[in-house]
């Protein structure tokens, strides 16, 4: 008997990465596989020995550019693949304090209250929950902003870049956060967030682009506002993420694209997961549907052992057989607390979407019921 199921029915999408930091998507029911298919087969008339192609890629056949079309030659020299996760690949030292930011979330703190509040405070009790900054990245950019003294404040606003206002954002989403926790330690007034709408001016700025650290200062954000209880307000901007991940290729498992970096990939996983975790308990406090379903998510949980490999790369095993790329166990490891709340955040989509459903197609099996209990007795 012929089986229900249609055989390889995965999906060929295309994520591109144009930077260790910047990557698109694109879907397969886009069209692009297509696409890219003749592209060969006319790039192959021109022969073997002809130019590179003048043709437009398929994104932007199917998207349009949106952006000035980026040189392929720079493209690829910009990505590399490095051996240690932990090596900063993209240099945070290229950024300066945002003073246009200043009415809306305040000035830096002093540098003894900075330490105290981002060492004691934000890494130690913030961080292990919700690891999506890069903690070398995260110091030698606050090393940049404090040995330039009060320059930092004083800087032309068209001398700003997007960068510089994704880092403004993130560190005072940080000592805010850490403030929060240390009622000893005395963040100057003029230094706090005055109030949770003070974000909403920056969502587009930040929505414009898909690169990681736009997503760690939208993430800085939700966290900010999780923890002061505006939950409304983070369930927006975590509309904001989910859409700029799928638009970067976020969903997808960064360890089957060779383009990417070690440091690259990992980072990656953690700021989808850390999203993902999230986006549940906003599902679950405020009943709405979920944002993103389990089925369509194929990147490797936390702290678990990594199972794919990027395309033409492979290990070999003891035996000598090839065998899939794993994470440092010591990144596993780092990672535990956050993989408990993604086990439990995907427990909370599971009832979501048995509870939260239209009345005129909600209909809750008895068994699915028994397997959801059985599973949460199981954690």
């Amino acid at each position: 008997m012929a089986s229900e199921f249609v055989p390889d029915t995965s999906e060929i999408g295309s994520l591109t990465a144009h930077s260790n930091e910047d990557s698109q998507f694109v879907g397969s029911l886009s069209g692009v596989y297509f696409i890219q298919t003749v592209k060969r087969a006319f790039d192959g008339l021109d022969g073997p020995g002809s130019s590179e192609s003048q043709l437009p890629t398929a994104e932007e056949m199917l998207v349009g550019a949106g952006t000035p079309p980026r040189d392929k030659r720079h493209r690829t020299s910009s990505v590399r693949d490095t051996a240690s996760s932990s090596e900063v690949v993209e240099s945070a030292a290229e950024w300066t304090y945002d003073p246009s930011l200043t009415a809306s979330l305040g000035n830096l703190p002093p540098p003894d209250v900075a330490k105290g509040l981002m060492m004691m405070m934000y890494f130690k009790v913030w961080h292990p929950l919700f690891p999506f900054l890069h903690g070398p990245t995260f110091l030698q950019a606050m090393e940049k902003v404090y040995s330039s003294g009060n320059e930092a404040q004083h800087t032309p606003e068209s001398c700003i870049d997007h960068r510089s206002t994704c880092w403004t954002i993130i560190f005072q989403c940080v000592f805010n956060l850490g403030s929060l926790l240390a009622p000893d330690v005395d963040l100057p007034s003029e230094s706090k967030i005055p109030a949770p709408t003070s974000f909403k001016s920056l969502l587009g700025t930040l929505s414009s682009r898909h690169d990681i650290v736009s997503l760690q200062a939208l993430l800085a954000i939700q966290v900010y506002l999780v923890v002061t209880m505006s939950h409304r307000q983070a369930s927006t901007v975590g509309g904001c993420i989910l859409r700029s991940m799928l638009h970067a290729g976020l969903h997808r498992c960064p360890f089957r694209c060779k383009q990417l970096s070690a440091h690259d990939r990992q980072l990656r996983k953690r700021v989808f997961w850390c999203a993902y975790a999230i986006g549940r308990y906003h599902s679950q406090a405020l009943g709405l549907p979920l944002g993103i379903h389990d089925s369509d998510i194929n990147v490797c949980l936390p702290a678990a052992r990594e199972m794919h490999s990027p395309r033409g790369q492979t290990t070999q095993s003891a035996n000598g057989s090839s065998a899939p790329q794993h994470g440092n166990k010591e990144d596993r490891d780092k990672e535990s607390v956050l993989a408990s709340y993604v086990d439990s955040g995907t427990l909370t989509g599971r009832e979501v979407e048995l509870s939260h459903k239209s009345i005129l197609v909600r209909s809750v099996r008895r068994s699915s019921v028994l397997f959801l209990v059985t599973d949460v007795h199981k954690r």
